[in-house]
């Protein structure tokens, strides 16, 4: 935890749209969401992941079978005994993570081995990539966090390749654009512009957010990011008093977070 009891379940999350949708909707802790065509400010950290799902039921409610945030080391499931806990219609076709836990040579991260709705097989893989991102709009005093599906990615990579001070060290705009993919599926696809290159000030002001990325970094849990929902995905640990909490307004809740940072910043 971090000022007031702040963890990573208090940050609002970015939901994607489905159906190639252009409008971001973020979640309140009380009151409707916001919906919003494009978010301005700076990204505090922009973080791999992988993610193997056992079914494609979004609502299942399940942990992910195993998962990675180095794209190198596959940390499976376990059990409440400790125990690692792989569902039976996965283990049919492999060991996730191979024997070794790594992700290079799971049969799971090998082309073709993705399955659609109906089970069939396509030609993405079948644990997913995608990229989570910690971003401070202008104006806010908390980051806001987004994940980026992996059908954006090829785009997403290729926007921040080009900005001209580098992703840690511009403000951005972050939108979406309307696309259509080679199976005919219409998907929302991440875009990320350049608005200004941060001065030296800013930079070093900025350095105030670092142990509060780092504490929500270490405590996040695994999302589903398919377009179809992009609802959170596994997270339902907490019950009645993670419930209350949420029930909290927000300002009760942030009001000394919200002191801490902005007297690291001044």
């Amino acid at each position: 935890m971090l000022g007031g009891g702040l963890t990573e379940k208090d940050i609002r999350k970015v939901k994607n749209p489905s159906g190639g949708q252009l409008m971001f909707e973020i979640g309140r802790a009380a009151g409707e969401p916001e919906y919003v065509r494009e978010l301005t400010g700076v990204a505090l950290a922009v973080l791999p992941r992988r993610t193997l799902w056992a079914n494609k039921n979004v609502d299942s409610g399940e942990f992910p079978v195993c998962s990675s945030t180095d794209m190198v080391n596959g940390a499976k499931r376990r059990g409440e005994d400790g125990g690692i806990d792989i569902p039976l219609n996965i283990l049919d076709v492999g060991v996730p993570g191979g024997e070794n836990g790594k992700c290079a040579g799971c049969p799971f991260d090998e082309w073709k081995s993705a399955v659609d709705d109906a089970g069939n097989p396509t030609d993405g893989k079948r644990c997913t990539e995608s990229r989570v991102i910690y971003f401070l709009r202008t104006g806010d005093i908390l980051p806001v966090k987004m994940t980026v599906p992996s059908s954006s990615l090829g785009k997403f990579g290729l926007s921040v390749k080009s900005l001209p001070s580098g992703i840690y060290k511009s403000v951005v705009k972050v939108f979406l654009t309307k696309e259509e993919t080679k199976g005919g599926k219409k998907v929302a696809m991440f875009n990320v512009e350049f608005v200004g290159k941060l001065d030296p000030a800013s930079i070093e002001g900025l350095k105030g957010y670092r142990p509060l990325v780092d504490k929500l970094i270490e405590n996040a849990s695994a999302e589903r990011t398919d377009e179809t929902e992009g609802k959170r995905y596994g997270g339902g640990r907490g019950g009645r008093a993670a419930k209350e909490r949420e029930e909290i307004p927000e300002d009760q809740r942030f009001g000394e977070a919200r002191s801490q940072l902005r007297s690291r910043s001044a």
